[in-house]
């Protein structure tokens, strides 16, 4: 190779026919992230933010869950700017930092009962917003 050549790399995605092809627009729209996860502390579940690229070509994150012994996992909130989800030490609380309403980012808790929402509270209410 030369010194001064360059190599083009191409991102590929293969598709169902199993033939390998230049990653689409529409693609990327597909693509769900999965980040932060947390173990609850009795080890029975695991909460983690999933992310996608929503109809408005936004990001959408909400807080899901999971058992530990395997399963489907479950969306947990639908306020679509969810993240940083935290177990309470005793895991009858979960925390959360939700953009739910204007005036920015703020700390949620949610009051589990079976590791599903029953009550949710808003902790902070600043004008600036948190991250």
């Amino acid at each position: 190779m030369k010194p001064n050549s360059r190599r083009r790399a191409a991102a590929t995605s293969t598709s169902e026919a199993g033939t390998r092809r230049l990653i689409t627009i529409d693609d990327l729209t597909r693509i769900i992230w999965v980040s932060d996860p947390q173990i609850a502390p009795d080890g029975k579940s695991i909460v983690f933010v999933r992310k996608h690229v929503g109809e408005k070509n936004n990001y959408v994150t909400n807080i899901w869950s999971v058992s530990t012994d395997g399963g489907e996992p479950r969306q947990f909130t639908s306020g679509g700017k969810d993240r940083r989800p935290r177990f309470s030490p005793d895991g009858s609380r979960l925390a959360l930092i939700s953009e739910r309403e204007k005036g920015g980012a703020q700390i949620w808790g949610v009051h589990l009962v079976s590791r599903w929402p029953v009550d949710r509270r808003q902790f902070s209410r600043t004008g600036v917003g948190l991250d």
